[in-house]
């Protein structure tokens, strides 16, 4: 008995490996059941990819709500509750390296996180496992495909039926359990406030080390910055910020894309940009990225 149940088991995951390597159509946006799985998903993605992306973001939650669908050949490592030096971490962990890092630095005082995510990403046996079969990724959980593919037919059944699009991320975000991250309060906290001059001291003290690694390696950095709600992108921690950015690094040295103006957007909380400001903003960091 246990022998046979040992056989199924083997044959079905056998299976499912091959369905998702020979039929299954990777173009299908899949849903994560949480913040944290949407981080890991997004980690292993990048890691795992046989194909290096050219261009790579690391940033924030503010950056993490990019419009992809029009950034191609990007990958977006700015990552919801985290700290920008998690992407950071990322890239500097995976051998093939980028050719340009567009780094947004409205949230650099955010210390990194105490834990790189978890040992399940950089531990060297988990990874060959992860890298070889598909199906021992986070997102290809068969609960993540039944999700994203019941939204997809409801989607579609929608479209067809009203003659409406597809509802906007905000829209999907019901299927996904949004984890009550602290992280909004004290971001804004910190916009509005500003910190102590030993944190800004060790905050680009960390951001030039990181910086500097892969310039070495010949990587172009890009500096930009997201818009948020005027009030705070007019306040005196964001104008220190900015400042303090320029002066560490210089504009003879490295790329700045012009912040557009705040008041052209609209924000969820103050801080994260909705969908349709997202959408449009996103337009204005492409037109501006040298060469694209």
């Amino acid at each position: 008995m246990i022998r046979i149940s040992i056989i199924t088991a083997v044959s079905l995951i056998l299976l499912y490996n091959l369905y998702l390597i020979l039929i299954f159509d990777d173009k299908i946006e899949i849903y994560a059941q949480n913040i944290s799985q949407d981080n890991l998903i997004k980690v292993q993605e990048y890691l795992f990819a046989e194909k290096q992306p050219e261009i790579v973001i690391v940033g924030s939650s503010l950056a993490a709500k990019l419009d992809m669908n029009q950034l191609k050949g990007f990958f977006n490592l700015a990552f919801r509750g985290r700290s920008i030096y998690d992407g950071f971490n990322i890239i500097m962990d995976r051998k093939g390296k980028p050719n340009i890092v567009l780094v947004e630095y409205n949230a650099i005082l955010k210390p990194p996180s105490l834990s790189i995510f978890n040992d399940d990403i950089f531990g060297k046996i988990d990874r060959v496992i992860k890298s070889n079969i598909p199906s021992q990724r986070a997102k290809y959980q068969p609960v993540n495909l039944v999700i994203s593919m019941a939204y997809m037919y409801i989607s579609e059944s929608k479209r067809h039926n009203d003659n409406h699009s597809i509802e906007s991320d905000s829209d999907k975000s019901s299927l996904i359990e949004e984890d009550k991250i602290r992280v909004n309060e004290n971001a804004l906290v910190m916009e509005e406030e500003i910190p102590d001059d030993s944190v800004f001291k060790s905050s680009f003290t960390l951001l030039k080390d990181y910086v500097e690694h892969l310039k070495k390696q010949d990587i172009q950095i890009i500096f930009f910055e997201m818009p948020v709600n005027e009030a705070i992108c007019d306040s005196e921690a964001h104008r220190k910020i900015r400042s303090m950015v320029k002066e560490n690094f210089p504009s003879d040295e490295f790329f700045y894309i012009k912040p557009d103006e705040c008041s052209k957007y609209t924000t969820k909380d103050r801080i994260h940009l909705t969908e349709e400001s997202a959408i449009r903003f996103t337009r204005y960091l492409k037109a501006q990225i040298p060469a694209f």
